[in-house]
């Protein structure tokens, strides 16, 4: 455990990191939040302490302890590492009888270039295997609320390689962010015109060959520190589940010419105990504050409790992702059903399909077919679809059996009560029965769930003409 040399009047609770968040964005104070390793453990990306204590075993299996401790040797003399072999071997043994998994986070770059060598590119398809797997864990959803609902608080610095906050943007917001995933870029980070979400990647993206050697993270690259310093002029940065293992960010930090008004609000997992000495001196010289905690996902449901705690609901939660589910698959019908249509207008005419067109009717129909056999199956399953019970209805409305056609969109209504296209179907098929009052009924909850649904608006008009009104 580390000492603690800083005062316990600067160590908060998560409510009181909550309290100063929600008040100081109604005063237009705007945050930024610094996100580190342990941002993403909780979804399945090991800590860069965790990878270090497995590059270590993997080491001494192949090509074992002497021959690495050779080529840290080389390398050491080149001044590509930072820390002498002997020192790293030392806390890995000391770990290893603690009956710990980790290691202090300032090896992790040393150590990965001793994993990795001589082939660097091994790294990086080692980390993009991680991260491909992972998925955003619980936190992120309020994140992503608050990169896309708090003013001016729209922007993440990250040393991370992996690609959650955009994915919980895409997948809870709804939002498309500016990455930026290369320092040529790095200007648009202190964009303070930039609305959407602006994701920072100091050590660039997986895909734009990430900075992760002793020599690539000793300093920011580009334009990088002359922005930051302008950023935290700007933001009140919160930090989350950075360990100011590599030496890029934290010399930013450590530098006394860079001003925060609002100081630095430092998250710490308590179980762990204080930053190192190292953190809490930037913690006092920016007049900052620690926040015990219990790892990311507890923050943000502190934070998501407060200021968004309808939204995160997980019920709510789930009615809203299946809405865009649901709006995804009709836009996906509405385009097949145009690519359809188009080609029936051109079949109509007196002139022949020429070759390309036949091939595009050739492909539908294959693709008409496997629908079916898919949906049979679902049947004969018992796992019919909304989409399923749809697509029958305008099957049996093509061939004039529109009892039948209505029987179907009344399932498809049944399993989505908000399907627009279904009612409107079904008016159609009422209108083809001379069921007229039923038809506007019908053609009326389609422009209630679609109010820019001009078919519908278009039916109810002829469906009144028909009773004279």
């Amino acid at each position: 455990m580390t000492e603690q040399k800083i005062g316990n009047d600067r160590i908060l609770s998560t409510k009181l990191l909550v309290k100063a968040i929600r008040e100081g964005q109604k005063n237009g104070e705007r945050f930024c939040f610094i996100l580190g390793a342990g941002a993403s453990a909780s979804s399945g990306i090991p800590t860069g302490a965790e990878l270090e204590y497995r590059w270590m075993l993997d080491l001494n299996e192949e090509p074992g302890i002497e021959e690495v401790r050779a080529v840290a040797g080389d390398l050491g003399e080149n001044k590509t590492l930072s820390h002498d072999f002997k020192e790293i071997e030392e806390a890995w043994n000391r770990a290893k009888k603690k009956g710990q998994t980790v290691l202090p986070s300032k090896y992790y770059f040393d150590i990965y270039t001793l994993r990795f060598y001589p082939n660097y590119r091994n790294g990086y398809h080692y980390l993009e295997n991680l991260m491909e797997r992972s998925k955003p864990s619980f936190g992120y959803h309020t994140l992503a609320l608050m990169l896309t609902e708090l003013p001016g608080s729209n922007l993440v610095i990250t040393t991370n390689f992996d690609s959650l906050v955009e994915d919980a943007l895409f997948l809870y917001a709804d939002k498309k962010p500016l990455v930026i995933n290369h320092e040529l870029l790095a200007e648009y980070a202190g964009d303070l015109n930039v609305k959407r979400p602006v994701i920072a990647k100091l050590h660039r993206g997986i895909f734009f060959d990430p900075l992760n050697r002793p020599e690539e993270t000793d300093e920011l690259q580009g334009k990088w520190k002359d922005v930051l310093e302008k950023v935290f002029q700007n933001y009140t940065p919160v930090v989350i589940g950075y360990g100011g293992g590599d030496g890029s960010l934290m010399k930013v930090l450590e530098k006394p010419d860079v001003r925060m008004k609002n100081g630095i609000y430092w998250c710490y997992v308590e179980k762990y105990g204080i930053p190192d000495e190292k953190i809490q001196t930037i913690v006092k010289d920016k007049e900052g504050y620690f926040v015990r905690t219990a790892g990311f996902d507890a923050v943000m449901l502190a934070i998501g409790n407060i200021l968004f705690k309808d939204k995160i609901d997980p019920d709510k939660t789930r009615e809203a992702l299946e809405r865009r589910i649901h709006t995804q698959i009709d836009n996906y019908e509405e385009e097949y059903k145009k690519l359809k249509e188009e080609l029936e207008d051109v079949s109509d005419k007196e002139k022949p399909l020429n070759e390309s067109e036949e091939e595009l009717r050739e492909n539908i129909e294959k693709l008409d077919e496997r629908t079916k056999r898919s949906e049979s199956e679902r049947q004969k399953l018992e796992q019919m679809t909304a989409w399923d019970y749809y697509r029958q209805g305008n099957r049996y409305y093509s061939s004039g059996d529109y009892e039948n056609a209505v029987l179907r969109y009344n399932k498809a209504i049944k399993l989505k009560p908000d399907y627009a296209e279904a009612y409107n179907n079904r008016g159609i098929a009422y209108d083809g029965m001379g069921k007229s009052k039923e038809a506007i009924a019908d053609y009326s909850k389609a422009i209630e769930l679609k109010p820019n649904d001009a078919e519908a608006y278009y039916n109810r008009g002829v469906a009144y003409d028909d009773l004279g009104e």
